[in-house]
């Protein structure tokens, strides 16, 4: 699907109530993607399947397909919750048993127990205003369930959410989306979104799917410098050679920790280890091999999770130290340092 100058270009596949979180930067295509499976945007080529049934088929064989979105049997829940402000909340939940043709009395029944799943059964005669920002996502959330849609598409579903009340409502999502089987795919810049809510993860860099699979392993594993950043580790790309990494730059790396994927020479790999692990001094450390160190000079000192993270170029690495650490070493931006990190801190992957 091409948009001006922006061309985005995936394939991602689905299990039935799987959960599908969509990771990338600003302006990598999250949105677009999901406007496609909403039916919102025709792509240029391609197709959109869902339960085995063609909802977009743009190209190929056969005649074009496009199944308007209020033919889809798709739910969508974003940051704003959208209610409708003249109905009470038992109604907004109702709504959408109503529209599909349940009797009124059996789907206000229905949007009751809806409205007890989400902790919300003494609110069902409040209107939207008369709620909390937080009891509205809550109310969203039922009406979105309450449809029974083959597949709810997530957009940002916490972004507005103070963050006391979106843990609870992440965790009351989650709960809700197990129970009821309900297939998702979820767009967030949040990688707690991911790991909280999501079985498979994808991240789009650029309109391109750049790293997909199972959460844990996309975060664990990272194959792009943004989904390495987002899981909080460095990465360092290269070529395999002899079981080591070695870069464009002629760097060496060895790895010995977790699971080495054996990979033949010259093969795209990836070396991955935690900011923890690097070790920074002012010279280069007696008795490390050239392959676990090099120069690096610091570009930025910055607020780290245990104290001051220290990040370098060629190639960007950052380093977590104490604040007293930093201080004993005089370190600033554009010093001079050498950075070290043992094998057995260090996984290599193939990308």
């Amino acid at each position: 699907m091409s948009r001006g100058s922006f061309t985005a270009r995936a394939r991602l596949q689905l299990a039935g109530g799987e959960v599908l979180a969509l990771l990338g930067p600003n302006g990598a295509g999250k949105s677009t993607l999901l406007a496609a499976l909403a039916g919102l945007l025709l792509p240029d080529s391609g197709h959109v399947r869902l339960d085995g049934s063609d909802l977009t088929r743009v190209g190929g064989p056969g005649a074009p397909v496009h199944v308007p979105p209020s033919g889809r049997g798709i739910g969508l829940l974003s940051q704003d919750p959208m209610l409708f402000p003249h109905l009470s909340a038992l109604a907004n939940v109702a709504f959408g048993p109503r529209a599909q043709g349940t009797p009124a009395r059996a789907a206000t029944a229905e949007a009751a127990r809806w409205l007890e799943r989400v902790g919300l059964l003494g609110l069902g005669d409040r209107r939207p205003s008369e709620l909390s920002g937080g009891q509205q996502q809550r109310v969203a959330i039922a009406r979105a369930l309450a449809a029974a849609p083959r597949l709810l598409l997530l957009d940002e579903p916490f972004a507005s959410l103070d963050i006391d009340t979106a843990p609870a409502v992440r965790r009351l999502l989650r709960d809700q989306l197990r129970a009821s089987g309900t297939t998702a795919v979820l767009v967030t810049h949040d990688v707690l979104d991911a790991v909280v809510l999501a079985d498979q993860t994808a991240v789009l860099v650029d309109g391109e799917v750049v790293d997909a699979g199972p959460t844990a392993r996309v975060l664990v594993a990272p194959r792009s410098p943004f989904t390495a950043r987002i899981a909080g580790v460095n990465l360092i790309l290269g070529t395999a050679d002899g079981g080591a990494l070695v870069t464009a730059d002629g760097l060496r790396i060895a790895g010995a920790g977790g699971e080495q994927v054996a990979v033949p020479d010259g093969a795209p790999v990836a070396a991955v280890f935690r900011p923890a692990s690097v070790i920074v001094s002012l010279h280069r450390p007696e008795g490390t091999s050239p392959r676990n160190g090099w120069p690096a000079t610091i570009v930025a000192l910055e607020h780290g999770p245990t104290g001051i993270r220290v990040q370098t170029v060629e190639p960007a690495v950052a380093a977590d130290l104490t604040a007293g650490a930093v201080a004993e070493l005089g370190l600033a931006e554009g010093s001079t340092v050498w950075l070290s990190v043992k094998a057995n801190e260090v996984t290599l992957h193939r990308r």
